[in-house]
């Protein structure tokens, strides 16, 4: 009989993400759109993983529920800061929890943000 010897070895699966994702370990600030049981709002100070313009993946233990909606905070500080005041950038957007794992959770950005220079005083 001619058997594929291949035909029960797992195959890569293709990557259906859209834009390119970036090894990018930036500042974030998640605040979740609910609060503890004491009304305190649910906030995570977090790092990027990796990031794109849809979203982003952030280890954390503390991974939100699936679907949570949430405010981002992210913190840009160029490697190299040119000469004049403004040393980091803020972005914010919202958007929600997609999936979570062991590992952390993926957040998937509304299409809307804001971008506004930091500056050092």
């Amino acid at each position: 009989m001619d058997q594929n010897p291949y035909q029960n070895v797992a195959q890569p699966t293709k990557d259906r993400r859209k834009l390119e994702r970036f090894n990018l370990q930036l500042q974030a600030r998640i605040e979740a759109f609910l609060k503890h049981k004491d009304n305190s709002p649910v906030i995570l100070d977090l790092v990027t993983a990796d990031i794109s313009a849809q979203g982003a993946f952030f280890n954390t233990e503390d991974s939100l529920e699936k679907g949570t909606r949430v405010k981002v905070d992210l913190i840009n500080v160029p490697k190299r800061p040119k000469t004049s005041a403004i040393k980091r950038a803020l972005i914010q957007v919202t958007g929600k929890v997609l999936r979570t794992n062991a590992t952390g959770m993926a957040v998937v950005f509304d299409k809307g943000y804001r971008l506004s220079p930091l500056t050092t005083t």
